[in-house]
């Protein structure tokens, strides 16, 4: 019996198709790495929680700029997503498999909260602003990028992940003017919220498609061709001798915990 929407979506098949495509497309990401350091400059003697970080691919990197002194929590509703954690590579990340809402790793420990793209998977969303709040440190940075209304983005996830994603795709994206409610509500200071576009690369378009479709768990029989039909109607890419690059908008919100 699974205890949230997150935590199905996340299961099994699913699970193990998002983690192909992360193990046969490893570069995809490198922009998304780039920009993650910038945004969470993670440092010496740091407690991070990586929210919604699944199988700790971001986790990771942060646990080594905040080395042995600091402490990376991955918090995530997925069993299946966090039992891939390599816990054994770092001594200093830890796992809760717990939903955004429910979330207690102890009162006013936390630096800093990252979320990358599983924002708009939360129901509770208010709920977990106010988790946050009690887990952060005064002067706390909270950080969501993720996908918001009325991006190329959220179109194409609901034109093609959710016809064609084995489990559906069955969220609620955030707005700006929610997002600064929300922060209003539950004690963070009025967030900067920026437009960005990450660049994902591939060595061709059917590999670009392949990906999405592994990525995403698309249903057996989904052709390759629908897929890159709905890129070209939603988003953008750019072809260049180095290979092709996918342009992915997202959104940054950034916001510190008032005092």
């Amino acid at each position: 019996m699974y205890t949230s929407l997150a935590e199905a979506e996340f299961s099994e098949q699913r699970a193990a198709q998002y983690q192909g495509a992360l193990a046969d497309y490893p570069d995809a990401w490198e922009h998304d790495i780039v920009e993650m350091l910038r945004e969470v400059q993670p440092s010496s003697g740091q407690t991070i929680v990586d929210l919604g970080g699944g199988t700790g691919y971001f986790s990771s990197l942060m646990a080594d700029a905040v080395g042995p002194n600091g402490e990376v929590i991955i918090v995530d509703p997925s069993l299946s997503q966090t039992s891939a954690v390599n816990r054994g590579k770092f001594n200093n990340v830890s796992v809760l498999v717990q939903n955004a809402e429910e979330i207690d790793v102890g009162p006013r420990k936390v630096d800093t909260i990252w979320s990358r793209g599983a924002f708009h998977h939360i129901q509770e969303k208010e709920k977990a602003f106010l988790c946050f709040s009690n887990i952060a440190k005064e002067d706390a940075r909270l950080i969501v990028a993720d996908v918001f209304q009325e991006q190329a983005t959220a179109r194409f996830f609901d034109d093609f992940v959710a016809r064609t994603c084995i489990t559906g795709h069955e969220v609620s994206y955030l707005s700006a003017e929610f997002a600064r409610t929300l922060c209003a509500r539950t004690g963070w200071g009025d967030p900067e919220v920026s437009r960005r576009t990450m660049l994902w690369k591939f060595a061709s378009r059917e590999a670009m498609a392949l990906f999405l479709m592994t990525l995403f768990a698309a249903r057996d029989g989904t052709d390759l061709n629908d897929c890159l039909i709905a890129v070209d109607r939603h988003l953008e890419f750019s072809e260049l001798p180095d290979g092709v690059y996918l342009h992915w908008p997202m959104t940054v919100m950034s916001s510190r915990r008032r005092h």
